[in-house]
């Protein structure tokens, strides 16, 4: 994993966005992206499978079942596990990782562990059967304002 930001400064910056701009992710940065995806390594050894969704906003989005937390997001990622010891610990490594390199990018995301319907996102994501689906996070330009929720 090659981690070339500044880690402190990205964590204080952060923070968790649930409303999203209809703005799309230049192509360098979407690029940028599916890179560090592929280079995520983890010291505890399971390996942590990632999955992309790209929708267009509005209805559909909503209909994929985030409980009404998320507005305007169009893109999300999600992580699978196969259930051994230390998987847990392994996905939570990676998937902060990018979090904040996104973050890093100018780009908004949010955990979504457990306000997210799974069989919607398993099966637009096309998610294996009999894999640990536990979190996604949508990722884009943060709205100028937050709503209520």
């Amino acid at each position: 994993m090659n981690i070339n930001f500044p880690i402190e400064k990205t964590i204080k910056k952060r923070y968790s966005v649930r409303n999203y701009k209809e703005q799309a992710i230049e192509s360098d940065k979407q690029k940028a992206i599916e890179s560090f995806i592929d280079s995520l390594e983890n010291p505890f050894g399971p390996h942590i499978a990632f999955h992309t969704l790209d929708l267009k906003s509005g209805p559909t989005a909503q209909k994929l079942g985030t409980y009404g937390l998320i507005k305007g997001a169009s893109r999300y990622i999600g992580a699978t596990i196969t259930l051994e010891p230390m998987a847990l610990e392994a996905l939570g490594y990676e998937f902060e990782a990018l979090v904040l390199y996104l973050a890093d990018l100018g780009l908004g995301t949010c955990w979504l562990g457990g306000t997210f319907n799974r069989q919607s996102f398993s099966n637009a994501m096309k998610i294996e059967a009999g894999k640990i689906f536990p979190i996604i996070t949508p990722y884009g330009y943060a709205a100028d304002h937050k709503h209520f929720k």
